[in-house]
């Protein structure tokens, strides 16, 4: 069974839509490729496939077999510094945010849902996070 990861930006509980470009150009830092509706970046550990909707706005994407990697979770946490993004996964103990601020714009029932999130206020605490997040 796979592993997937969610990305979602919300504005004042509803969909914050942010330049597919501005998310494409922190991909295109890393050797991809697009095939279908995914586009497929090769890091040093392995290949990640991350399903981007081709539209010129976006408000989520979702990350398929992430691998632990250090370029991933840079990625990730560029991406999230592009809009206010929650970070979660279907059996994981939290999600992940990146400023306090990012509670507020979160739908109703979204931290009932996930739990109370994580803060993480530099690219160190999100790559712990991401590990603590299984635990």
């Amino acid at each position: 069974m796979g592993v997937e990861w969610y990305l979602q930006a919300h504005n004042s509980g509803s969909e914050q839509l942010v330049s597919r470009k501005k998310i494409h150009s922190i991909l295109s830092e890393y050797q991809s490729r697009t095939e279908d509706e995914r586009i497929v970046v090769t890091l040093p550990e392995g290949e990640v496939d991350f399903f981007v909707d081709l539209s010129d706005e976006i408000s989520s994407l979702m990350i398929a077999r992430p691998i632990k990697s250090s370029a991933l979770d840079r990625i990730i946490y560029k991406i999230m510094q592009c809009g206010t993004f929650v970070l979660f996964a279907p059996d994981t103990q939290f999600p992940i945010v990146l400023h306090h601020e990012t509670l507020d714009h979160l739908p109703d029932g979204m931290l009932e849902a996930l739990g109370e999130p994580k803060i993480a206020d530099n690219i160190e605490s999100f790559s712990r996070l991401l590990q603590e997040m299984y635990a």
